[in-house]
């Protein structure tokens, strides 16, 4: 629980190259190197395993990490950090944090690292100021902090109420709806603070749990989850800042069952009830979590609820989808699931699997079951039924599964037969033909069934333009997508690729990655599909496409060099300041080329 962490043992944070790029893609990783480059990580604070910084961007970001037990914790404030991913900002903290280490490189941003030794140096001063303060002047300064900090104040009262000898729990409760409480509507902006005051409860409670008031923690933490339940409801918690809390409460309402032992029958009730009527699936899975709870009258009591609520599920057969994802349906079949994956009865599993027939996934859900456990005849019967039940557009993964199936019983021809039907039902696929390939290859009949498929492929042609792009592409037609194409393309024949785009067209993406490969041998090709494609980029009017735009403006600046074709050049870059000059961000990448 989150609790402990305060009183984990603090060390110095180690972070490397390598982990920052795991954490991140390589775009991202280029312009965070670039920021930090430029100097603009600022007032980089590091206090123990914790190294707060801020980093200047179109706006100024909050950067904080968290090293815990090699396994690195990141947060910003940027819009894409508040989703929760490792953003450019991130990177360029976490870079000016190695190059501090002894051996790190030395680059334009020995300031920020400046700035890190000296604010370093300044929270080591004023916790030396604090530690020599007179203790009433002390107490006075936090008291007047916290009259102007809603947060700081909400937490001091969580601290002196779980700290007391006796547990009041009326005023725990109070504390907690207060926490809880949504006046209106809590807006994107307001989420994090809003749930870092509900952190300071799970705090308080777990402190409560630490020093054995296990009894009051259990309604307690009930009344917590109702409340948070509650609350998300009513809020915009885009960046997932409410489902830890969900977890950490459900994780410290179980430590405290374990502890203070309560009533099994009782508890399971609550908590079958809970699991099955619940919008946030707290307790989903309980029969396992909750079993060194329950014990066998709690457990008996679950399982009796759990047969007589599954008992008004009806049976799904193939084509009732509709029903299949049902919230109330989902939850108890979770339930009996788990009822018998924990018996360990293997038919019972089964039964409640074959409960929903809906999609050729619930076939192949039973076939893998069964495979796992070694019933080879009964996992392929059922995965034959689900291609009986779905003969057309299937799931590829159950033609996959019969496929290996086949060829694990030796019968190849069998194994080819489905993996030609897989190619016909979606030959849009390229991984459709690969793996006819590969089974064709093996069984040493491929070129025949490779005519097969290519003619297959030429009468399943789509035809027609990409209506988004038939007005700007010149360079060849548009299609939505060409097999042919991919295939020629994945066969390393562009020759064969880019007769087919010319005869019949083939998506953008696809024109681009002929366009590389005519580069060398036909660059006049190439320079006509780049030409379309970067109007096809500027068009889209966003910054990054204006970027990408000049990127390849760049190229066909080089292949006309190559050809010593550069005044043809300028006269493209005439007809594109008089074609775009509205785009003015695009305009100043222009200027340096």
């Amino acid at each position: 629980m989150r609790s402990k962490r305060r009183r984990r043992h603090r060390r110095p944070m180690k972070l490397t190259e390598t982990l920052l790029r795991e954490k991140t893609d390589e775009a991202t990783w280029q312009r965070g190197v670039a920021y930090y480059k430029d100097g603009q990580v600022q007032n980089v604070v590091e206090d123990g395993d914790t190294l707060i910084a801020t980093v200047e961007g179109r706006d100024v970001y909050r950067v904080r990490f968290t090293l815990l037990d090699d396994h690195l914790l990141a947060s910003c404030t940027c819009p894409i950090g508040r989703r929760g991913v490792f953003c450019k900002h991130c990177v360029a903290v976490g870079l000016a944090r190695i190059a501090e280490d002894p051996g790190g490189s030395s680059t334009k941003a020995d300031d920020a690292l400046a700035g890190l030794d000296q604010f370093s140096r300044d929270i080591d001063r004023i916790r030396q100021h604090l530690t020599g303060m007179d203790r009433s002047a002390l107490v006075k300064q936090i008291v007047e902090q916290a009259m102007e900090d809603d947060q700081l104040l909400e937490r001091l009262k969580i601290e002196v109420l779980t700290g007391a000898a006796q547990v009041d729990r009326k005023a725990l409760r109070l504390a907690i709806t207060a926490a809880t409480r949504v006046r209106g509507f809590v807006h994107y902006r307001e989420a994090r603070r809003f749930a870092q005051g509900i952190v300071q409860v799970v705090h308080g409670l777990a402190g409560l749990l630490e020093r054995g008031f296990a009894e009051d923690v259990i309604p307690l933490a009930e009344y917590a989850l109702h409340r948070v339940e509650r609350a998300i409801g009513h809020m915009d918690d885009s960046d997932g800042h409410m489902r830890p809390i969900l977890n950490d409460l459900q994780t410290l309402h179980h430590a405290a069952c374990v502890t203070a032992k309560p009533n099994p029958v009782k508890l399971a009730r609550r908590i079958f009830e809970w699991e099955t009527t619940g919008e946030w699936e707290v307790f989903l899975g309980a029969a396992k979590t909750y079993a060194d709870v329950f014990g066998n009258a709690g457990l008996g009591e679950y399982r009796r609820l759990a047969e007589a609520a599954w008992a008004e599920i009806p049976y799904l057969g193939p084509g009732d989808d509709r029903r299949s994802y049902e919230s109330n349906r989902f939850r108890i079949t979770h339930t009996m699931e788990a009822l018998a994956v924990q018996s360990g009865d293997l038919d019972a599993l089964i039964e409640v699997k074959r409960h929903d027939l809906s999609s050729a996934y619930r076939f192949l859900e039973i076939a893998t079951i069964c495979q796992q456990a070694g019933r080879v005849e009964q996992a392929l019967d059922w995965a034959e039924q689900g291609l009986a039940a779905f003969p057309d557009r299937t799931d590829p993964r159950l033609f996959r599964f019969l496929a290996d199936a086949y060829r694990r019983n030796g019968r190849e021809d069998d194994a080819l037969r489905i993996v030609w039907r897989n190619f016909v039902d979606r030959p849009e696929d390229l991984e459709s033909y690969q793996r006819l390939k590969t089974q064709a290859e093996r069984m040493g009949v491929w070129p025949t069934w490779r005519e097969r498929a290519l003619n297959q492929l030429c009468a399943g042609r789509r035809g027609g333009k990409d209506p988004r792009h038939c007005g700007e592409w010149t360079a060849g037609a548009v299609s939505w997508r060409s097999s042919l194409v991919a295939v020629f393309l994945w066969e390393n024949d562009p020759d064969a690729a880019w007769q087919e785009a010319c005869s019949a067209g083939c998506s953008i993406t696809q024109w681009r990655a002929l366009a590389r490969c005519r580069e060398a041998d036909h660059p006049d090709d190439a320079v006509r599909i780049y030409q379309d494609y970067v109007a096809y980029l500027v068009n889209q009017t966003n910054n990054a496409a204006c970027a990408e735009a000049a990127e390849i403006v760049a190229t066909v600046r080089n292949l006309l060099r190559t050809a010593a074709d550069e005044g043809r050049f300028s006269d493209y870059l005439a007809e594109l300041r008089q074609r775009f000059s509205a785009k003015r961000n695009f305009m100043r990448l222009l200027e340096g080329l």
